[in-house]
């Protein structure tokens, strides 16, 4: 399930970094601007691609720092059962 998730978020932010590319060239190929002009906009395409990329990071480490704390609060809850059924077994044995 999370690998799905990961290959899902993989595909969007591929797809995303894509998607500018394609966009940026088209914009080159049919914009009547100067060469200044032109890479003041490549320029700032970029940065937006960049901007947009770093989001994506940033949105899937957070997810993954929340599932990590998730599981280790899950793991910490079972520890805890089983350390109290043990205690309850060990005291039955004992009377």
């Amino acid at each position: 399930m999370n690998e799905e998730r990961h290959d899902f978020a993989r595909g969007l932010l591929i797809g995303t970094l894509i998607g500018g590319l394609i966009g940026a060239v088209v914009a080159l190929l049919y914009a009547p601007k100067s060469g200044s002009e032109t890479r003041d906009t490549l320029n700032e395409k970029a940065r937006d691609i960049a901007d947009a990329f770093k989001e994506e990071c940033e949105k899937a480490l957070d997810r993954s720092r929340q599932t990590y704390e998730s599981l280790m609060k899950r793991l910490k809850d079972q520890e805890e059962e089983i350390v109290r059924r043990t205690g309850q077994i060990m005291k039955k044995m004992r009377d």
